[in-house]
């Protein structure tokens, strides 16, 4: 019974996930939204949604307290938002045309909408490590997605298998993968952290 429990907890999650998402108009909400949800989700896997008395913390309130954590990037949402957009468009329209030069536009594209989501992977991972500006953060989650260039390709391809599984079943794609996302990020990116420089005395 226990781990149909758990596994209404992951569903319920990535409901939230959806729900404050698509709350907050998508372009408001993208950063606070998937922090509640990886940080919703480390909170299940290590019992932590559960108080010393062991009585369950509604996933509700887990969610919408590490949501109000975040909630004030929304620029940086909507900045992050407003790329991808703008990209897909510009995509959509290249392939429209046809010819040697509508191919490598695609190829360029493609490219840039990879990197934009692994940056917005990484920073998102990188959000609370420390009390640190969102500057700063952003910084050091650009530099991290191209030195780790070996996680950063696997963040895409397991981004290409879910878009699969999006095409398949549409609603396993709903309930399944903003969870299965929050694992991959625990498991691929639990070395990548912010290090702050030594101050000199």
């Amino acid at each position: 019974m226990p781990f149909f429990v758990r596994l209404y907890k992951y569903m319920m999650t990535s409901l939230l996930f959806w729900y404050f998402l698509f709350r907050g108009m998508v372009v408001y909400s993208l950063l606070p939204s998937a922090y509640a949800l990886v940080k919703t989700t480390a909170d299940i896997v290590l019992k932590q949604d559960i108080t010393k008395d062991g009585d369950d913390i509604p996933i509700g309130d887990l969610f919408k307290a590490y949501y109000s954590a975040y909630a004030h990037l929304k620029l940086p949402s909507f900045i992050f938002t407003n790329i991808f957009l703008v990209l897909f468009a510009c995509l959509y329209l290249i392939n429209l045309e046809e010819g040697t030069i509508a191919l490598l536009l695609t190829i360029i594209l493609i490219y840039l909408i990879s990197l934009s989501f692994v940056m917005v992977t990484y920073t998102i991972h990188l959000l609370g490590h420390n009390e640190m500006p969102f500057s700063h953060v952003l910084i050091h989650a650009f530099t991290s997605c191209i030195k780790n260039i070996g996680l950063s390709v696997s963040l895409i391809a397991i981004l290409a298998i879910f878009y699969y599984i999006g095409t398949v079943n549409f609603i396993l794609f709903l309930v399944s993968f903003p969870c299965s996302y929050a694992f991959t990020m625990k498991t691929l990116l639990t070395n990548v952290t912010i290090v702050k420089a030594p101050v000199n005395t």
